[in-house]
């Protein structure tokens, strides 16, 4: 299948269920400057219009609502650019979400 990109987390849903039936898992690669600055700051670079976390949550529930997370990272994170430490927490609540939600046709097994 290899590598598929997409803007925004609207339509991921429909994306990944087009596809899904064919995958045994997904990598899944965040890169935090996606938050907006308002929710976290992740290095000097997180641009103003991001996504919330909440926003975020949503789009991580769809893929593990639809296929097994083989792995996943993160990057461009910058701990002297999070002095409140809200992106250090935006981080654990995805890794706790990838680590405990399975999709659902999994969970009939």
């Amino acid at each position: 299948m290899g590598v598929v990109r997409t803007s925004g987390v609207g339509n991921l849903r429909p994306l990944i269920a087009q596809f899904a039936e064919s995958l045994s898992g997904v990598y899944v690669h965040f890169d935090l400057d996606v938050l907006d600055p308002a929710e976290a700051v992740a290095n000097q670079w997180t641009p103003k219009g991001g996504l919330t976390l909440k926003e975020l949550l949503g789009a991580v529930t769809a893929i593990c609502d639809c296929v097994p997370v083989a792995g996943f990272g993160f990057g461009s994170y910058d701990p002297l650019a999070d002095s409140d430490g809200r992106a250090l927490r935006a981080v654990e609540a995805i890794a706790e979400l990838l680590l405990t939600r399975r999709p659902a046709h999994l969970l009939a097994r």
